[in-house]
């Protein structure tokens, strides 16, 4: 069996697919052993030693904050927020956090069911603190992601582009004044091969001019 005993919180903890979405979830509803997990992130990376500590093989390896949003998409399957879709989203950041409401129904740290059905959050039984704060945060993401794909569709016309978060995610960051985006674009085109290596595999190969307007229109969003 190519399953790799790890260990977690001082257990024996069994890795497999679904093994390490659990443990990723668990990460962002703040479960677990969560000194180890701030002390890997602190320093802005997670190397593999850090990683495999953590129960997660080498899968959470790369930046600290590409780990927080791999802990977060997980949370978002496990938790249901996922199944709820936009309306999950709506009803979440429509939330006043500073309300009397919210701060005395989440005074234990925890919105119970019935709580969380008051809040339109009604088919996620009980929210954590943490988890809650998880689950914030990536809508916020998710609705920023939304609104760059409707103004890449805008520049790219009819043409149908299927991208994901991630590579939304890298056109919303990438500085083109950057080595390797300059190096890239130097011949006029940004093949297939350069956007890949780039973060955005999905928009295949474009025409500079086109490749700024897709970033323009990415970074403008809001």
């Amino acid at each position: 069996s190519n399953m790799e005993k790890m260990k977690m919180n001082g257990e024996g903890f069994l890795i497999e697919g679904n093994a390490i979405s659990e443990a990723l979830s668990l990460i962002a509803k703040g479960a677990g052993d969560t000194d180890m997990v701030f002390r890997a992130m602190a320093d802005g990376m997670i190397d593999a030693t850090e990683s495999i500590a953590m129960g997660l093989g080498e899968a959470a390896v790369g930046t600290a904050e590409a780990f927080r949003i791999m802990t977060q998409d997980a949370l978002v399957v496990e938790s249901g927020l996922k199944k709820m879709g936009q309306t999950g989203v709506d009803a979440i950041l429509a939330i006043d956090q500073e309300s009397v409401e919210f701060r005395t129904a989440m005074e234990d740290n925890l919105l119970d069911q019935v709580e969380a059905v008051q809040f339109g959050l009604g088919y996620m039984g009980d929210i954590g603190r943490a988890e809650f704060e998880s689950l914030y945060e990536w809508s916020l993401r998710a609705t920023d992601t939304t609104a760059a794909l409707g103004a890449i569709a805008e520049v790219v016309g009819d043409e149908f582009i299927q991208l994901g978060d991630k590579a939304v995610n890298a056109l919303k960051q990438i500085d083109v004044q950057s080595d390797p985006v300059v190096a890239a674009m130097q011949d006029g085109i940004i093949s297939a091969t350069e956007a890949a290596a780039l973060g955005f595999a999905e928009l295949g190969e474009r025409s500079v001019e086109q490749f700024l307007a897709i970033v323009d229109a990415a970074q403008g969003a809001t």
